[in-house]
């Protein structure tokens, strides 16, 4: 399945002819929340975290950007960074960085973007157990596992040091 989220084509959040989607969007539909983990978003534009102390580096923005959510609600991201992170695949925990990282200091919950992986060239696929993002050479990179109808992604934030 490359970018194939039912969710989010079937409760009508298609982008309309001519709107443009530009400044981000994010649709969160969870009603828990937690700092600790990551979850796998159709929906969402960019990668989002809260966590300012999580970044490796951060770019702060000259002006607030608008993240939109589902619902017509909106947030602002205040910069732009990079998360050093390990993810779990294969049973062995592979570091390397996640980029691209809005910061967002009103979300609740940590977002990995569907989007944003099938960007940057990988692949994504799913049952209804788990959702695997490949290389294009067939590596496993990330792994969601599916818990509670939404897919938390087996993955452990490196704090830098100096946070």
């Amino acid at each position: 399945m490359k970018r194939n989220c039912h969710t989010f084509k079937n409760e009508g959040f298609e982008k309309e002819k001519g709107e443009s989607l530009k400044p981000g969007q994010a649709f969160m539909t969870v009603a828990e929340k937690s700092p600790d983990y990551w979850l796998i978003d159709c929906g969402a534009s960019h990668h989002v975290s809260s966590k300012l102390n999580w970044f490796s580096s951060c770019k702060m923005f000259d002006a607030p950007r608008p993240l939109r959510l589902g619902g017509g609600r909106c947030m602002y991201a205040k910069g732009i960074g990079d998360v050093q992170v390990e993810m779990l695949a294969k049973g062995k925990w592979n570091p390397g960085p996640l980029t691209n990282v809005w910061y967002v200091t009103e979300s609740g919950q940590n977002l990995f973007s569907s989007g944003a992986a099938l960007d940057k060239g990988l692949i994504e696929f799913a049952d209804n157990k788990h959702k695997e993002f490949r290389s294009k050479y067939g590596d496993t990179v990330a792994v969601g596992i599916r818990s509670s109808g939404v897919y938390k992604l087996l993955m452990r934030v490196l704090i830098p040091e100096s946070a």
